[in-house]
């Protein structure tokens, strides 16, 4: 499945990470090579993560309508290789929970009717927001029309989260800094998530301006960036 292909490019470096090797040429070889020869040039269009909903509860109808009782914890069940990997920490956003997570952050979300405001209402609304202080994850109540769009928020927060646990978010920004840390994670979970909803990566958040991580990306070898 494309949802496991794509999981694979951590592999090298998780592996790496939590075995004492070399982390950083586990990242350049087991993620760079996965991430620029198997997602831009084989992408599906067939969207994986509607698949992978429908056949969990047997029912095609499901990804479209929305979210029903017990969806986000059988989401753990749905993506397992993101689930055990994260610091398994998913909720739906609220005052209380959202309260916490802002006084641990010192971020400014706000809920205003269904929607997941930043900069104390000002901001843009965001779909999900992912601490990188202890990996938990908070997801818009507005998300919850459909169980297709929320999974596609879990799944995209649940690679931050698991950045978080496995130390390579640490990793990034000791040798990178926050900014660009903050760019790498944000790379991979578009890219990640967009590959198994079947967007083509040429429309991929993932290689915006705004998330494109050069600085990272100038630092590794060519050899890793051939096509």
């Amino acid at each position: 499945m494309v949802g496991q292909e794509l999981f694979g490019m951590f592999s090298g470096g998780i592996g790496s990470a939590l075995t004492g090797g070399n982390f950083w040429e586990g990242v350049k070889i087991g993620a760079i090579v996965t991430l620029f020869n198997h997602i831009t040039h084989r992408i599906e269009t067939n969207n994986k993560i509607r698949n992978r909903i429908n056949k969990y509860y047997n029912d095609k109808s499901v990804a479209d309508s929305p979210v029903r009782e017990g969806f986000l914890n059988d989401l753990s069940k749905i993506f397992p290789e993101i689930y055990e990997l994260s610091a398994k920490n998913f909720a739906i956003a609220n005052e209380q929970n959202l309260s916490q997570y802002n006084e641990s952050t010192g971020d400014d979300y706000v809920l205003q009717g269904n929607k997941l405001l930043s900069d104390g209402g000002t901001g843009e609304a965001v779909n999900g927001i992912t601490s990188m202080a202890d990996g938990r994850v908070l997801i818009s109540p507005y998300r919850m029309r459909t169980a297709l769009g929320f999974a596609a928020t879990w799944y995209h927060e649940g690679i931050h989260s698991l950045h978080f646990a496995t130390g390579m978010f640490k990793a990034w920004n000791a040798r990178y800094g926050a900014a660009e840390a903050s760019r790498i994670t944000e790379f991979y979970a578009h890219s990640m998530t967009d590959g198994i909803s079947g967007v083509s990566m040429k429309s991929s958040y993932a290689f915006s301006s705004r998330y494109y991580p050069s600085i990272y990306i100038q630092s590794l070898p060519s050899l890793f960036l051939r096509p």
